[in-house]
């Protein structure tokens, strides 16, 4: 009975079309770098803040990498502070380097509200920010959900 449910069931017939000009081209690689779309500049921006983590998380593995020893209470709540304030600050880098916040105090903020899921906003016409900002706002808010 089982078998037959499944094979009356319509099969989804997944097309992947290059040639739309609906401007939905998205792919890993294309979100970030819409160049297609005239935005280098969020490309910039997120080159260098993925090589600014990439940057600060060998930094720290190489100063970790010899030191094993036994983490106290006091140093869990140093460390999760510091991944919470550090994170928000390169949640901020990408609103500030494309101009879409100009002030870091304000795309701070952006950033922290995203990643805590207050659904605080500075912005008043959010649809007017380019493509990548946008999943980039939408991304930290959906990681601050998890």
């Amino acid at each position: 009975m089982y078998r037959r449910r499944y094979e009356l069931e319509p099969k989804l017939n997944i097309k992947n079309n290059s040639n739309s000009n609906d401007g939905n081209k998205h792919s890993y690689v294309t979100i970030l770098l819409r160049i297609g779309d005239h935005e280098a500049s969020v490309a910039r921006a997120f080159l260098s803040i993925i090589l600014i983590s990439c940057f600060i998380g060998y930094l720290l593995y190489k100063i970790c990498q010899y030191n094993a020893q036994q983490l106290r209470v006091r140093d869990g709540f140093l460390i999760v502070t510091l991944c919470w304030l550090l994170s928000t600050i390169m949640g901020a880098v990408p609103f500030v380097v494309t101009g879409s916040i100009p002030s870091f105090t304000d795309a701070f903020f952006e950033s922290a509200s995203g990643f805590s899921t207050t659904g605080g906003s500075i912005l008043t016409d959010i649809e007017a920010l380019p493509r990548c900002i946008l999943f980039w706002r939408s991304f930290t808010h959906w990681i601050g959900g998890m």
